[in-house]
């Protein structure tokens, strides 16, 4: 029987990680740690996916047999997971670590972890188990995301090309806040700039990252943002974001076409094959004679040309519409290059805040 108190609630796990570090280990099968987890995890699983699904199968059938089968082979695997754990507890050591701590999950805190967690306590690690599991952990990301404290928005909206997401990195290089949604998404707003190496996360774990993200900026006043629609590729934004990005404070930011169609031609040097189909996505929007010369440029490898003739004829028109909704009470910053639009943009950031050493504090100066 395992004692009560070494149920850990969800609300208690986030409290004094920074002092006494945990590491969490989600026993769940492969599939289950693919589609969601908290993050950091290390999956260990008790019973892979096949395992998994034949112990589900019996169980509709008798679920006895299903528990002495599912023990059986629990206890066969624990024998594989408890050299990983070894490795973890001795690599802690090593490090200066006193008394490494392990924080287990399975689906609900029933037989996965509890298998685990008894034969670790047995033995003389330091464990504890994660009360009512992943199920506890999903039901604070929903919370979080319904209730949490979000910043206000400074969201920044503009023509593609004009380094939007290259300005939250680099203000995030300089200790600014910032949550890049395009980057949690893996995705690319323009036809072009979607990524073709990885698919997207699932709309679980998408979350989960966000209220990572969040949670480091709970005492921040700011939150610079992409404006962003409901939807990021297949992924959708939590509603309060999406009325976050609505009702933020707007920035249109803007350099020359000429430029962007630099940018853009560096950011995405895909082969030819490539950004064919995706431009054949966008065929029927433009004339004939226009999708035949981009198509002509691509074959020489003008991808400057490619990305100049995609801007004029199909991304700047459908910019105009959302430059005429965004723009009106806006500040409307425009400039030769990124740099220009970054140093204004901070200057205005550095004003909104009650006090400068806010951001000297973190490490930002002006040298």
């Amino acid at each position: 029987m395992i004692h009560p108190n070494s149920y850990l609630p969800i609300e208690k796990v986030w409290e004094n990680l920074s002092e006494d570090p945990a590491h969490f280990i989600d026993v769940r099968s492969p599939s289950e740690f693919a589609l969601d987890h908290i993050p950091g995890a290390i999956n260990l699983p008790v019973l892979n996916d096949r395992e998994r699904e034949i112990v589900g199968t019996i169980y509709k059938e008798d679920s006895g047999k299903a528990k002495r089968l599912g023990a059986r082979l629990i206890s066969a695997n624990i024998s594989k997971i408890l050299i990983d754990i070894e490795s973890i507890y001795l690599k802690d050591k090593d490090s200066g670590v006193r008394s490494p701590r392990f924080l287990i999950y399975c689906w609900r805190g029933g037989m996965r972890s509890g298998s685990l967690y008894t034969v670790m306590e047995m033995i003389g690690y330091r464990v504890q188990l994660l009360d009512k599991g992943y199920k506890s952990y999903r039901s604070w990301v929903n919370s979080y995301l319904q209730d949490g404290y979000l910043p206000e928005f400074l969201v920044l909206h503009g023509p593609s090309g004009s380094g939007k997401t290259e300005i939250l990195e680099r203000f995030s290089q300089k200790s600014i806040p910032v949550l890049n949604l395009e980057s949690l998404a893996n995705h690319k707003g323009s036809v072009l700039g979607r990524h073709i190496s990885e698919g997207q996360p699932s709309q679980k774990f998408f979350e989960t990252k966000l209220v990572e993200v969040l949670r480091r900026f709970q005492n921040e006043k700011f939150l610079w943002i992409e404006g962003e629609s409901r939807k990021i590729g297949s992924l959708t934004l939590p509603p309060r974001i999406y009325e976050g990005i609505q009702n933020g404070k707007k920035f249109w930011v803007e350099i020359s076409r000429e430029e962007r169609a630099k940018r853009l031609a560096k950011e995405y040097n895909f082969p030819p094959d490539v950004i064919r189909p995706r431009i054949e996505l966008i065929k029927r929007y433009m004339k004939s004679e226009v999708y035949e010369e981009i198509v002509k440029e691509l074959d020489s490898n003008q991808y400057e040309s490619v990305a100049g003739l995609l801007l004029k004829e199909y991304y700047d028109p459908l910019y105009l519409s959302l430059k005429n909704k965004y723009s009106h009470g806006a500040w409307n910053l425009g400039g030769e290059s990124i740099e220009d639009l970054i140093e204004e943009l901070e200057a205005i950031y550095m004003d909104f805040l009650p006090e400068k050493n806010q951001l000297i504090n973190k490490g930002y100066s002006d040298e």
